[in-house]
């Protein structure tokens, strides 16, 4: 058994000899009756990117991968062990490319023992200072990075058959137009017979993300790219909550549109429900922090008070998790990945709720990863008299 996730920026065809399918033609073969066929599309790197494709086997398997490029110039690709379980285990390779691979066109070869293989689509390796075939420059270019918080084991979680649990975290670059702001608000009023007064309101940014004319099958790597929990555009953390819109061509390409909601709230007019605002001596705010955590902690709650916001500073480390639950090494506060990308070493999260009815509550705090040094910062906010 050998798959490579579609979780990965790079697509692969599995070479099963069946009849043409979405999943096993490449775009070089497609062909419709009286549709206009463009194969002009291609992956483009950068000199200096680190390409990562991860792959799945069977427990016991050990896959291979080779690359062939538009020079005759083949070789291997360099393959680790990440993660095992009870029935499959997960490798990933490595390339880098350097300034000598500059408008040197890329193939990739996954093989197994079973005879199973899988190939990917071609990619370009570009400089910066090119131009992609469009006449588009280097700097319009849109990075987009993806990773998910969900288990890997378990029939039930596909996790778009990776194991993010690596610390793998993929990226495409696509040229993109990143525009249509708009405000997202959610606002509570009260009103009383000719009185109308604000109780709360928050403040969010969406953007529209759209791509030039790309093939299908990457039209649907971007709904699956979107579909993640942690989803960045050049380094900044966005959330799709509406089905995106692909819109087909005249030929065999698409155009790829997604409204995004910036992960971060802009502006948050806290709730007067439950407190008197008139004098700030009622407007009771607890802040709590911990330095240089490293491994699993706990913040005690005020009886009086919610949660209203945690912040998580990076220091240093890699293949960083935190967690925050209401129970030990629960997930139903957040999580997030400190330090996965440039984005991560400030992320705040807006996490207004209860932790008890009663008494006292429990913030459990989950650290995982290597070598951990972050900062966690807890303000919680009085919403009720006890």
């Amino acid at each position: 058994m050998l798959s490579v996730g579609i979780g990965n920026g790079l697509t692969f065809r599995e070479l099963n000899g069946l009849l043409p399918s979405f999943d096993n033609t490449f775009l070089t073969d497609e062909s419709f009756i009286n549709i206009m066929i463009n194969k002009g599309f291609i992956q483009e790197y950068f000199t200096g990117d680190t390409l990562v494709y991860q792959v799945k086997v069977a427990s016991g398997e050990v896959p291979t991968s080779t690359f062939v490029n538009s020079n005759d110039v083949g070789g291997s690709v360099t393959g680790a062990l990440k993660s095992s379980y009870t029935d499959y285990d997960f490798y990933e390779f490595t390339k880098t490319f350097g300034s000598g691979d500059a408008g040197i066109c890329f193939y990739f070869k996954v093989l197994n023992s079973g005879d199973d293989t899988w190939q990917s689509e071609p990619i370009k390796v570009i400089n910066e200072s090119e131009t992609y075939i469009t006449g588009t420059n280097v700097s319009s270019y849109t990075l987009l990075e993806w990773y998910n918080y969900d288990s890997t084991t378990g029939r039930a979680n596909n996790n778009f058959e990776m194991d993010y649990s690596t610390g793998i975290v993929p990226f495409v670059r696509i040229p993109a137009v990143f525009k249509d702001y708009e405000p997202k608000v959610e606002i509570s009023v009260y009103e009383n017979l000719d009185e109308a007064t604000k109780l709360k309101e928050k403040v969010q940014r969406t953007i529209e993300l759209k791509s030039e004319a790309v093939p299908r099958f990457f039209a649907e790597k971007l709904v699956i790219f979107t579909a993640h929990d942690s989803f960045y555009v050049n380094n900044i953390n966005f959330v799709r909550e509406e089905k995106p819109d692909i819109s087909q061509l005249e030929n065999n390409l698409t155009e790829f549109s997604a409204v995004l909601t910036q992960f971060n709230v802009l502006g948050l007019n806290t709730s007067d429900i439950g407190f008197d605002c008139d004098g700030m001596a009622d407007c009771k705010v607890d802040n709590q922090q911990e330095l240089a955590v490293s491994t699993n902690t706990t913040f005690t709650i005020l009886a009086d008070h919610g949660l209203d916001t945690i912040t998580i500073w990076y220091n240093s480390g890699s293949d960083i998790l935190v967690k925050f639950g209401t129970t030990v090494g629960g997930t139903q506060i957040g999580q997030v990945r400190p330090g996965a990308s440039e984005a991560d070493s400030n992320v705040t999260l807006n996490v207004p709720q209860d932790l008890a009815k009663t008494g006292t509550g429990t913030l459990y705090v989950d650290v995982s990863g290597t070598a951990v040094n972050v900062d966690i910062f807890v303000r919680t906010i009085q919403n009720r008299v006890v």
